[in-house]
């Protein structure tokens, strides 16, 4: 497997991560909105492409948080439908039995927030408490379970539908970019009162 693309600043505030492309899907739509998004994103905000790969997945993510120690991650995947799914739970998978860590973990993000974003993106979102047991899932247990003193105080995995004549890359990448900026503002906002 090829090695993954990568972007990153070490100063980032905010770490958004996509998936190469797999399965039947020659294209992923978690990435290539983040790759429209990028040149209007400060250096604040990093962005990652993970390979599709339990192991792979878990290695580059835990690297990334190593050397960015982002306050926020987002985590993106694709799933099939037209809904955007706001995951709020991971299991641990069986292809990291030996990552320690818990059998459960909720993500940890102001749900509403990321809902109203969607709302006025003018997708559907939807919240999900089964993220679906492959590689997006053990991608997110692997962020929850990141225990270190610079873990990330906001992390949450959201699914993106594939690309479509219904949903246009334009109609993701918005959206994404609008619960990016909304955790962004607030962070911004927060910094600057204490």
């Amino acid at each position: 497997m090829a090695p993954a693309a990568k972007e990153s600043r070490i100063s980032a505030t905010f770490l958004v991560t996509g998936f190469e492309p797999f399965a039947e899907f020659r294209s992923n739509s978690s990435w290539d909105a983040l790759q429209i998004l990028r040149p209007g994103w400060s250096d604040a905000i990093a962005i990652l492409r993970l390979p599709v790969d339990h192991a792979a997945a878990h290695r580059e993510l835990r690297r990334a948080l190593e050397e960015l120690k982002p306050r926020a991650v987002l985590c993106t995947g694709l799933a099939r439908g037209e809904v955007f799914r706001i995951e709020q739970r991971a299991r641990r998978p069986a292809a990291l039995v030996d990552e320690l860590g818990e059998p459960e973990s909720n993500g940890r993000w102001p749900w509403e927030e990321m809902q109203c974003a969607l709302d006025e993106s003018g997708v559907r979102g939807v919240t999900s408490t089964d993220a679906g047991q492959y590689v997006c899932e053990s991608t997110y247990w692997s962020l929850l379970n990141y225990a270190t003193a610079s873990a990330p105080e906001f992390a949450a995995f959201l699914h993106v539908p594939p690309e479509s004549d219904r949903v246009p890359l334009t109609i993701i990448a918005r959206s994404v970019g609008l619960v990016v900026e909304r955790r962004l503002t607030a962070l911004t906002r927060q910094t600057v009162l204490t």
